[in-house]
């Protein structure tokens, strides 16, 4: 029996089989972790744009076409513009803006008198 030539070529096998394994773990830790910040992102743009669509309601104001509204927070900032007035309905365009570059649009019909916000879409 010859074992001198068979525990080195098994020894290495086992390191590289060893190395593939944690180099994909590795792999799979550095896409979650991506996933996860991009995630928080979009949490952060969706709760920008929630809390400056509040903050526009409770500003009462007589709407003027073209008028632009902008609210600045820690983590970015709200702008939303009034694009078109009819009677008593607006076309609304809102763009929440993160510190850190990404940005959302988002558009919607508001009614002045009852300070009601439809037909939410984001763009």
């Amino acid at each position: 029996m010859n074992a001198k030539g068979f525990i080195y070529p098994l020894t290495i096998l086992l390191s590289l089989l060893l190395c593939a394994v944690l180099f994909q773990q590795i792999a799979a830790y550095a896409t979650a972790k991506q996933f996860v910040e991009q995630q928080e992102k979009h949490l952060e743009l969706q709760s920008l744009l929630q809390i400056g669509i509040a903050e526009f309601q409770k500003e009462r104001s007589e709407p003027v076409e073209g008028e632009i509204y902008t609210f600045s927070y820690p983590s970015g900032t709200v702008t939303l513009e009034v694009r078109e007035k009819a009677e008593d309905f607006s076309a609304i365009s809102v763009l929440a803006r993160l510190k850190s570059g990404e940005q959302r649009q988002a558009s919607f019909q508001y009614r002045w008198p009852d300070a009601v916000v439809e037909g939410y879409q984001e763009v």
